[in-house]
C-alpha cells in the first residue's frame, strides 16, 4: 500500500477491515515464522505513529492486539508497541486496560515492550488505584492473575 493507501484505510477503518490487519500465522516459530499480514501491519503501525492521537481508536486497539499476538511467534515485538498502548490507556484506560495488559501475556517480549509506557502519573495512579480495589473484590482467577503481573508496573509508573 502507498501511504495515501495507508491514509484512506486508516480514515476509513471499520470491523469489515479487520481481515487485513489480523494475526495469520502459518503456526511456525523463528525463520519459518509466516503471517500474511504482518508487513503491512507493521508499516501501517510505522505510518500512523506521528498521528496517533487523531487515529481511529478501533484501529489501535486492533493493530496493538495482532502486533502483541505475534510477538509470541516471532520471538520479539514491534518497537514501537508501547505507543500504541499508551495511546489505548490514555484515551480511555478504564475500556482498554485489560486489552493492555492481554497484550503483555504473549511472553517476555510482549510484557517488556509494552511495559515502555508513558501514561503520566495521574492516569498511573488511578489505575494503580483500580488494580488494588480489583484484586481485593474479583473472585475471578483469570482477572486476579492479569492484575496481579501488571501491579508491580504500575506501582511504579504511579511514583515516577
Amino acid at each position: 500500500m502507498t501511504d495515501q493507501e495507508l491514509q484512506l484505510f486508516s480514515d476509513n477503518y471499520g470491523p469489515s477491515d479487520f481481515e487485513i490487519i489480523r494475526y495469520d500465522w502459518n503456526g511456525k516459530y523463528g525463520s519459518e515464522f509466516h503471517d500474511s499480514n504482518y508487513n503491512l501491519r507493521i508499516k501501517l503501525c510505522q505510518f500512523l505513529l506521528p498521528q496517533i492521537q487523531k487515529v481511529n481508536i478501533d484501529l489501535i486497539c486492533d493493530l496493538y492486539a495482532e502486533m502483541t499476538k505475534a510477538s509470541e511467534a516471532t520471538f520479539s515485538i514491534y518497537t514501537n508497541i508501547h505507543i500504541y498502548a499508551q495511546e489505548l490507556l490514555r484515551r480511555d484506560w478504564r475500556k482498554y486496560l485489560k486489552d493492555y495488559m492481554k497484550g503483555g501475556t504473549y511472553g517476555m517480549d510482549s510484557y517488556i515492550g509494552i511495559s515502555r509506557i508513558d501514561i503520566g502519573k495521574e492516569i498511573a495512579q488511578q489505575i494503580l488505584e483500580h488494580i488494588n480495589i480489583t484484586l481485593q473484590t474479583t473472585k475471578d482467577n483469570d482477572e486476579k492473575k492479569l492484575m496481579t503481573t501488571f501491579l508491580p508496573s504500575f506501582q511504579w509508573l504511579a511514583t515516577k
